[in-house]
């Protein structure tokens, strides 16, 4: 579960765009655990995220950013390399 590549997406998106954001705002659940919130990292249990990530075809991200409208977003990498880098290291 590498949530610190995320937050560091979200960080270099903002500053592309000009934008800022209060990082005490901003929260991170994967598949429904909250890794990240009030600007640092939570405890959580690794271990049990890991399987819900294994058994999961469908990875959900609920990256909250400030207060206002969501929005829904698919994607999807499934490359051979990019699976194998990805999986060597987490946060």
């Amino acid at each position: 579960p590498n949530w610190g590549r995320i937050i560091a997406a979200l960080g270099q998106a903002l500053a592309e765009h000009g934008l800022e954001t209060d990082m005490d705002q901003v929260s991170l659940d994967i598949q429904g655990q909250r890794v990240y919130e009030t600007a640092m990292p939570t405890e959580f249990d690794r271990a049990a995220l890991i399987e819900k990530l294994q058994k999961n075809k469908e990875i959900v991200l609920d990256l909250k950013v400030a207060e206002g409208e969501g929005i829904s977003v698919w994607s999807c990498d499934l490359s051979y390399d990019y699976i194998r880098i990805n999986a060597e290291y987490f946060t």
